[in-house]
């Protein structure tokens, strides 16, 4: 829904507005806790991403400072994903 939202939101305010989108994979807040800190639990998920990591709330900032300055000026209608590679 998000990635169709910010799509269609990008087509029709352009080119005066531009809309993007942020997606986080696993950042570790107190949110995430619950997965973070269960040691089954991190390994599963960490052994499906290749930063063999969690985010920190910084990189997800950096993107969106990144998005909200003009060197995204030719960047709309966009989801990046924020997330050390994770598939599941």
């Amino acid at each position: 829904v998000l990635l169709g939202l910010s799509k269609n939101l990008a087509a029709e305010l352009a080119p005066e507005i531009r809309v993007n989108a942020i997606a986080p994979g696993i950042i570790e807040t107190d949110f995430s806790s619950a997965l973070t800190a269960d040691e089954q639990m991190s390994k599963f998920i960490l052994s499906r991403t290749p930063a063999k990591r969690f985010g920190v709330t910084s990189e997800v900032a950096s993107t969106a400072a990144f998005l909200a300055s003009s060197d995204s000026s030719y960047v709309t209608g966009e989801t990046i994903v924020v997330g050390g590679g994770m598939h599941v």
